[in-house]
């Protein structure tokens, strides 16, 4: 019996206890994340960067959930922001300084964020 396999994407084994992702993330939506990360559970709070005394476009907060290098999430803007959106979404973590979407369910703008 032959298995042939295409397509197969290499995943990233990070072990997330090897991995703090706690601190302040910029991502390519314009936006700054500030992330909790207790044990395999994470926390953000994210907001576009905007001028004093403007109103950003987006506000949001996450729940995610660790396994290996991919978080299980699940976000929702807040009131601070003009959009008012929520979904799913998962994330590839790359490194220590590095994380992606890799897909979402829902409008989320951003795709990659780096550490600050």
């Amino acid at each position: 019996m032959v298995l042939l396999l295409a397509n197969v994407k290499k995943t990233h084994n990070i072990n997330q206890n090897a991995i703090d992702l706690s601190g302040t993330w910029k991502c390519d939506d314009g936006g700054l994340y500030y992330i909790r990360q207790l044990g395999n559970v994470m926390w953000w709070f994210g907001t576009q960067q905007v001028a004093a005394r403007c109103q950003p476009k987006f506000s949001n907060v996450l729940h995610g959930i660790i396994d290996s290098s991919v978080i299980n999430a699940q976000w929702c803007d807040v009131p601070l922001g003009r959009h008012r959106l929520s979904g799913s979404i998962i994330l590839e973590i790359i490194g220590v300084n590095e994380f992606k979407k890799t897909s979402c369910e829902g409008t989320f703008g951003g795709a990659i964020w780096q550490r600050q």
